[in-house]
């Protein structure tokens, strides 16, 4: 009898550590998109503030073209986050939800490609960033687009 029971009590909790282990993972994921997405907002805060202090037209678009950046990768993690959202919790059988999935990962590799086109945007507009504060943002910036960009590219299914 006594084998039984912690046979049974193994099993509940072998379960119970899956159960927690999955929730784990899908958190993780959506606090990094949650995290990613207040860094952009950040960025844009500190664009916004430093747009205002500029001195030449030049370097006034080059920040309000990196204030853009920030919003676009910003909305990025918002769709991903609820993209990963809506297919970790979809109710459903595994075929349905092998049909979901490349339609998720194709709108990742999208965002993906357009941060591509963003870090390489972010390196113009450095250029002409004769503010160390927009220099340093910047490049801050840039190296979070990155990792954002690798982030999607290496999603997986839970």
């Amino acid at each position: 009898m006594t084998n039984r029971r912690f046979a049974i009590i193994a099993i509940v909790l072998m379960t119970m550590g899956q159960s927690l282990a999955g929730q784990a993972t899908k958190q993780t994921r959506w606090d990094y998109l949650q995290t990613k997405n207040r860094r952009f907002i950040d960025y844009q805060n500190d664009f916004k503030t430093l747009m205002q202090s500029a001195q030449e037209c030049r370097e006034i678009i080059s920040i309000a073209d990196l204030y853009e950046r920030a919003e676009t990768a910003a909305y990025s993690c918002l769709a991903a986050r609820t993209l990963l959202y809506i297919y970790d919790e979809a109710q459903c059988q595994k075929t349905e939800r092998a049909i979901m999935w490349p339609l998720i990962k194709g709108d990742l590799e999208w965002y993906a490609g357009h941060l591509d086109n963003a870090i390489n945007a972010v390196n113009s507009d450095l250029v002409s960033a004769k503010n160390p504060a927009v220099a340093a943002s910047g490049t801050r910036m840039k190296d979070d687009l990155r990792e954002l960009k690798t982030f999607f590219e290496s999603v997986r299914p839970n």
